[in-house]
C-alpha cells in the first residue's frame, strides 16, 4: 500500500488533533486555566471565582473553535473567532493581553497532552490566533 499524498496525511493529522481535543476536553480546559493563572496570580484577585469559571468556559470555546477549523481545514473559522472574541471581550473589561495569554497557555498544554505531529498543527492555528489578537 503507498503512504498517502502529504495534503491527505496533514488532513488526517489534522482529524486526529479535532478528535484529541474532544476526547479530552475537560483535563484540557482545567489545565488551561490551572497554567494561565499561576502565571498570572493577579486574575485570581481582580475576577476571582466567578472569573475562573468564565476563563474555563471561554477555553472550552476556543477549542470548539479549533476543532472546527481542524475538521473543515479552515484557519478562518478559528481566527474569526478570535477576532470577534477579542472585541467582545474589551467590552467587558477584558484585554487583548488576556486572551493571548490564555492562547498561549493552551498551546503549552496541547505541546503536553497531544502527539508531537498533532501538537503541531493545533499550535499552528493558536499562533495564527495570537496573530490576531496581536493586530
Amino acid at each position: 500500500m503507498t503512504p498517502p499524498p502529504p495534503s491527505d496525511a496533514v488532513a488526517l493529522t489534522a482529524r486526529r488533533a479535532a478528535q484529541l481535543l474532544e476526547r479530552h476536553r475537560a483535563a484540557l480546559v482545567a489545565r488551561t486555566v490551572d497554567v494561565e493563572w499561576a502565571r498570572r496570580p493577579a486574575l485570581a484577585a481582580r475576577w476571582g471565582e466567578p472569573g475562573r469559571q468564565r476563563c474555563l468556559e471561554d477555553a472550552g470555546f476556543h477549542l470548539s473553535f479549533l476543532e472546527c477549523a481542524l475538521v473543515m481545514r479552515e484557519p478562518r473559522l478559528f481566527t474569526d473567532y478570535v477576532r470577534w472574541l477579542v472585541a467582545l471581550l474589551a467590552a467587558r473589561g477584558v484585554g487583548a493581553d488576556d486572551v493571548a495569554a490564555n492562547l498561549a497557555a493552551l498551546g503549552d498544554v496541547v505541546d503536553d497532552a497531544l502527539p508531537l505531529d498533532e501538537a503541531r498543527v493545533v499550535r499552528a492555528l493558536l499562533a495564527d490566533g495570537v496573530a490576531v489578537v496581536a493586530g
